[in-house]
């Protein structure tokens, strides 16, 4: 059974609580992969000490399940239900504020206490809000979409760090033997290549309106990516990387001032959030590279 199951959940809200398990499952299994490379890799925590974390995480999570269903008793499930989910967006978060092992211990009970009860406020919702005949194929669903949700979010997290520090890393080495230009030169050409097979899929010549917005586009990206370059022959890596999620500032400006789009107060948090995480890693990791240089 793959997603192509969820197809036989009947519409309605049935099929919404499913597809927003499986968008709520396929961030958690982003976050699950990233933050356990940044607990080893970064934080240098053992696998041992994430391990018991997560086990006694897990185990207070389960402690916090009655209490929390108990809620939804009181006040309506909905609001339950949102609470639970801002508090794990905030206690996510609070894992880049994560230096030590303790802190870790702190940051996964906070996580656990609020994660493993969305479950049980979830089915409380299907069985307050979906009719009784469409229950099971609701419950279903989300289960579903829950394991496949984690699946495709912890794949994906792996898929972007590889392509993406592949490409980082190899470019960070023939900067020492390679100019910048050289490098840009190469890069352009290759995408001109494999782009130009879109020609096949159709064609129309732009207006020169068109055809100036798609020059000004080529001149700024040729432009971007040459200084991408150049820092990443001047800078290590983990100095540069951060600076790559300001594209969402910029993407946010030309949007408005292009196009007339005005960005949503949800745009402008989630893009906030993102460039702010940036800018928290780089600072963290200019602190540790600070601390490990030998002193005179």
């Amino acid at each position: 059974m793959g997603l192509s199951s969820l197809t036989a959940v009947p519409p309605g809200i049935a099929r919404r609580l499913a597809v927003a398990t499986l968008i709520d499952w396929c961030g958690t299994g982003v976050w699950i992969t990233t933050s356990t490379v940044l607990m080893v890799r970064v934080v240098h925590l053992h696998a041992t000490q994430v391990g018991l974390g997560l086990t006694a995480g897990g185990l207070l999570g389960l402690a916090a399940v009655w209490p929390v269903t108990n809620a939804t008793r009181r006040w309506p499930v909905r609001r339950v239900a949102m609470s639970v989910q801002v508090l794990r967006g905030l206690f996510f978060l609070s894992f880049l504020a994560v230096h030590s092992a303790p802190a870790y211990y702190l940051a996964a009970a906070l996580v656990a206490i609020v994660d493993r009860p969305a479950t049980s406020v979830n089915q409380i919702l299907v069985s307050r809000y979906v009719p009784a005949g469409q229950r099971t194929p609701a419950l279903a669903g989300m289960h579903i979409a829950t394991n496949a949700g984690i699946t495709l979010g912890a794949l994906f997290a792996l898929i972007n760090a590889v392509m993406y520090g592949t490409v980082t890393v190899a470019v960070r080495g023939m900067t020492r033997t390679e100019s910048a230009n050289t490098l840009v030169i190469w890069q352009c050409l290759g995408l001109a290549f494999f782009h130009s097979f879109l020609l096949f899929f159709g064609w129309r010549w732009p207006s020169p309106t068109d055809a100036a917005m798609l020059f000004g586009t080529g001149f700024i990206n040729v432009v971007g990516q040459w200084c991408w370059t150049k820092a990443l022959h001047l800078a290590p890596a983990p100095a540069v990387t951060p600076f790559y999620y300001l594209m969402l500032v910029w993407a946010v400006v030309i949007g408005f001032f292009v196009w007339g789009e005005v960005p949503t107060i949800s745009l402008l948090i989630g893009s906030a959030i993102v460039v702010a995480t940036g800018l928290f890693l780089f600072l963290r990791e200019a602190r540790l590279q600070q601390a490990l240089r030998p002193r005179p």
